[in-house]
């Protein structure tokens, strides 16, 4: 295949590239988008669940180090 440019001003090679660039950040954000969604998720069912009052309380022990 020869380099001829399309008529944007992109070689085949160019085009390919940024489709493969585009392709890994439409991955990436499928990803981070269901790990939002899980968060979200499990945040809601959190407040749902202290808003029924069947969380219970978690004692922290003391810390050693000076601020």
């Amino acid at each position: 295949m020869t380099m001829e440019k399309n008529d944007q001003g992109m070689s085949y090679q160019q085009l390919i590239s940024q489709l493969k660039t585009m392709r890994d950040k439409i991955q990436i954000h499928k990803e981070l988008t269901g790990e939002l969604h899980l968060l979200d998720t499990q945040y809601y069912y959190i407040c749902s669940q202290e808003r029924k009052g069947l969380l219970q309380t978690i004692d922290l022990p003391e810390s050693k180090e000076k601020t």
